[in-house]
């Protein structure tokens, strides 16, 4: 008899492992997430029984702040537009959004070099779909005397720098 019950638990377990993977791939999940789910299986465990919660983090970035100025350069002009919601999808930045709930494009006039600033210090959640992102609502005065604003620039897959442009 116990050699049958536990004979039952293992294939319940086999088939519960089946449901995983089919989930996993359903969801889309890519080999790199599987490997870091697999490091929070102890965890998890806590969080099934209640002794500990998942929070889902805000991105929220204050432009009504003066953005980082890079050594020898001038403010010009900085759209302080309050401040911005960074909302993800699938893990990596999707859209911006002010207070009143307005959608903000990345590569339109308004986004501001603080949100530059930010995703420098958070790569993880920039779109790998870019080559080069602009953030218009800044403009510096470079050392050369000419006006520019900040851009992302996608130097290798993953990898960004942060650079300049004339206006």
């Amino acid at each position: 008899m116990t050699a049958t019950l536990q004979s039952l638990k293992q294939q319940n377990m086999k088939s519960e492992i089946v449901k995983l993977i089919a989930a996993l791939k359903k969801e889309r999940y890519k080999p790199e997430e599987v490997a870091k789910l697999r490091q929070l299986l102890p965890r998890l465990r806590d969080i099934i029984y209640g002794r500990a919660e998942v929070m889902v983090v805000k991105h929220v970035v204050d432009c009504n702040i003066d953005p980082v100025v890079p050594e020898d350069w001038k403010l010009h002009r900085h759209n302080g537009i309050g401040k911005l919601e960074l909302e993800l999808k699938n893990g990596k930045l999707h859209r911006l959004v002010d207070e009143r709930g307005r959608r903000i494009s990345l590569n339109r006039r308004r986004a501001p070099a603080n949100v530059l600033d930010y995703l420098v210090a958070s790569p993880h959640i920039i779109p790998d779909d870019r080559e080069t992102i602009y953030f218009r609502g800044t403009e510096f005065l470079h050392p050369g005397k000419f006006i520019c604003i900040r851009v992302l620039i996608q130097s290798a897959p993953g990898h960004w720098m942060a650079h300049h442009m004339k206006v």
